[in-house]
């Protein structure tokens, strides 16, 4: 009886501890984002432009001077960043891309809940996530009209990489929601990634070695993105990886304890 009851037991802890893995599906975004992000290196590069698009000041003397980049204020993610008008272009991509891959989440999610057999509640994660996103858009175009303020102007708009933050804080959400303690302090490290991302240069991070020779004024700005999607992309396959050991081992358990 013992025996038996000993048995049941281990059977319902290793049924649990599966069930627990079996739940988690909060790689998938990551790989997600962390290609989209790594979709939007283009944008962040300052093409040159025709000398008909060019920003020139004519002098009394008949000489003049022009600029090879146009400044483009007008993306509403965007506002404090230039790029050859690539601002709108940018803030469209980032629109659009962050409701695809919230889609596509919960698409996922709707899978595995189908699959598994299990339901985690993926809502609240796309309600903050998008709902930041949107009230950001509202406010700049609210302020693109009225005055500039915190929320157009400063250091926070100027690399173009702002939308990352409200990313990560959809991944934090999506973290509390999934209650994994090890994915919220990676989530918590992704809202410090995306700040150095949208407050400081990291092309300043790779000057020794003789790789700043790669860096220039057009593509200064990409080494930040590339920052953010490896992050996100190798804590995506991290996790898979975790999450499918655990499944091998479980199964592995189960096969000897038949």
């Amino acid at each position: 009886m013992g025996s038996s009851t000993e048995e049941f037991l281990a059977s319902v802890g290793s049924l649990r501890h599966r069930v627990r893995n079996d739940r988690h599906s909060f790689w998938f975004p990551l790989v997600v984002f962390g290609l989209i992000t790594l979709l939007s290196i283009p944008l962040y590069y300052a093409w040159p432009v025709h000398l008909s698009d060019m920003h020139c000041h004519y002098y009394a003397n008949g000489s003049s001077t022009c600029s090879g980049t146009i400044f483009s204020h007008s993306g509403l993610l965007t506002p404090g960043f230039s790029t050859n008008q690539l601002g709108n272009w940018l803030s469209l991509f980032w629109v659009a891309s962050m409701f695809l891959g919230y889609l596509a989440t919960i698409a996922f999610y709707r899978h595995r809940a189908v699959t598994v057999g299990l339901k985690v509640r993926i809502w609240p994660a796309v309600a903050v996530g998008l709902g930041l996103l949107i009230f950001v858009m509202l406010m700049q175009a609210y302020w693109h009209t009225v005055e500039p303020s915190f929320l157009n102007s400063g250091d926070f708009w100027a690399r173009g990489t702002a939308t990352l933050v409200i990313l990560s804080v959809g991944i934090v959400t999506l973290a509390v929601l999934e209650r994994s303690f090890l994915y919220l302090i990676y989530a918590l490290g992704f809202v410090f990634i995306a700040l150095v991302s949208t407050l400081y240069n990291v092309s300043n991070l790779v000057q020794w070695e003789g790789l700043g020779r790669f860096i220039t004024p057009r593509n200064e700005m990409i080494p930040n993105v590339i920052l953010s999607s490896l992050y996100l992309l190798i804590g995506g396959f991290v996790f898979w990886a975790l999450q499918h050991d655990a499944r091998v081992t479980d199964d592995a358990v189960g096969i000897v304890e038949e």
